[in-house]
């Protein structure tokens, strides 16, 4: 077996990088990458990192996507969300949609090629408010989804607004699913 690796696609504030240390006795020998794109969230989660010493974890400034580009992110007034989302159909979370933030979109399938190995073990956890459904297909296309052993992951579809929007992403939703099924991957939905 090559390398552990964790992928934290929406770190917030470090809270389930916590609960990855708690929950494993190993964890400390992965490579751990903090995905969090949300300028506030992400100066207290470098902190946070900071402060509980944790050497293996790399934040990384930016919003999963299917692309490279700069995207309007909806957040709360406070600019401190966990509900935020790249998705203006997203009914939940108290989002300013007349006064989006610009946020750096990374192309999570491209990166994850060039670092990941198909030996690695990988964990992925997914909690991106609506994201997910902007990365799933390329998961399937590229062959990401193959690499990934354990994925814990949070589907927001009943959060987006009913019409044309979600019938796409609740098509991309079932193709995605079905996906998992024909894989070996270690899947948890978090509820």
């Amino acid at each position: 077996m090559g390398r552990k690796i964790y992928i934290d696609l929406g770190a917030f504030l470090g809270n389930t990088i916590k609960e990855f240390y708690e929950s494993r006795s190993d964890a400390n020998e992965y490579m751990i990458y903090a995905w969090e794109p949300l300028p506030k969230n992400y100066a207290i989660l470098t902190t946070n990192v900071g402060n509980a010493g944790w050497d293996n974890v790399i934040c990384m400034h930016y919003a999963a996507y299917h692309t490279d580009c700069i995207m309007p992110f909806y957040s709360n007034k406070e600019r401190l969300s966990d509900g935020g989302t790249l998705i203006q159909d997203k009914m939940t979370g108290s989002l300013l949609y007349n006064s989006p933030l610009n946020i750096r979109c990374k192309d999570f399938c491209k990166w994850f090629k060039h670092r990941v190995n198909p030996d690695d073990y990988v964990y992925l956890k997914m909690n991106i408010e609506g994201g997910e459904y902007e990365i799933m297909g390329p998961m399937i296309d590229t062959g990401v989804l193959g690499y990934i052993d354990e994925f814990k992951y949070w589907l927001h579809l009943n959060k987006i607004k009913t019409g044309p929007l979600r019938d796409m992403y609740e098509c991309a939703e079932k193709r995605f699913l079905a996906e998992l099924n024909n894989h070996n991957i270690k899947v948890t939905r978090i509820t």
